[in-house]
């Protein structure tokens, strides 16, 4: 067993020798030594993208001249600005009282230009503007029984207190000079009216008033006065009994007051305009 085995083993090794090729050592070295010659007489070469130094000369610095140095900054001050605060318009004012007795306004202050007073009472009735210590200076209601109507305080007039005479309840009301405090008209227009009546006028070169046709059919009297900005009255009317009539317009017209009893109508035309020179 022992023989066979040492039989096989010396096959395998003389197969294997049989299949490796012959080397030739000297023919190894030769090719060696030629490929080691070859890479010692080729110049080196950098793959692209390697950071190889180049040489930069030194930056030459010129020193800029004096005119173009930067100069110190001067800030400017921003103005301080001023905002105009519009003067706020005066709230109504509006008192109430029952029977004879009068009502102070200290909130009252130049601007306020209408005057609404009603009255419940069935009895004589009459309201007075009046001084702080009770001097009656102006009379803005004489009748009897109830009563509703409007008033104008002309010019800035201040009335600090308001004394009545009456049977009944009452109400004083103050309006500033501002739009629709009364009522507006603008010439050509008709307006009817009840009783103690201001009208504000619409007043521009386009729409100046010209006349106005007044209608009254009441017993009592009905007087008409135009007003200015300033409170210059001119009386335009001022008879008892019925009327019907026309009356030129003037020119610094900016309020009518009409105080009557009663209803009363006016048709007011428009100025024509004058042709261009």
């Amino acid at each position: 067993m022992k023989k066979l085995s040492a039989l096989i083993l010396i096959c395998l090794v003389t197969l294997a020798c049989a299949l490796t090729p012959t080397v030739d050592r000297g023919a190894v070295q030769t090719a060696v030594a030629e490929e080691l010659a070859r890479d010692i007489k080729s110049p080196t070469v950098v793959p692209t993208g390697w950071g190889v130094p180049t040489f930069r000369p030194p930056i030459q610095v010129t020193p800029l001249p004096v005119s173009v140095l930067p100069t110190e900054q001067v800030v400017t001050p921003i103005p301080s600005l001023t905002i105009a605060v519009p003067t706020p318009i005066p709230a109504v004012i509006r008192k109430t009282g029952a029977n004879t007795g009068f009502v102070v306004v200290p909130e009252m202050v130049p601007g306020y230009r209408f005057v609404g007073i009603t009255n419940s009472g069935d009895t004589a009735f009459a309201v007075f503007g009046s001084d702080a210590a009770g001097n009656k200076q102006h009379q803005f209601v004489n009748t009897t029984g109830a009563y509703s109507g409007w008033h104008l305080i002309a010019g800035d007039l201040v009335i600090p207190r308001f004394d009545v005479i009456s049977n009944g309840e009452w109400t004083i009301e103050l309006r500033p000079d501002v739009k629709d405090a009364v009522p507006l008209v603008t010439a050509p227009m008709g307006y009817h009216g009840e009783g103690d009546t201001v009208l504000s006028i619409f007043c521009c070169t386009a729409h100046r008033p010209d006349v106005a046709d007044f209608t009254y059919t009441g017993e009592g009297f009905f007087t008409v006065y135009a007003t200015s900005k300033t409170g210059e009255r001119i009386e335009l009317i001022n008879q008892q009994g019925p009327y019907q009539g026309q009356v030129g317009m003037p020119s610094r017209l900016v309020f009518l007051e009409v105080y009557t009893t009663g209803g009363w109508d006016m048709n007011m035309t428009e100025k024509p305009e004058q042709p261009a020179e």
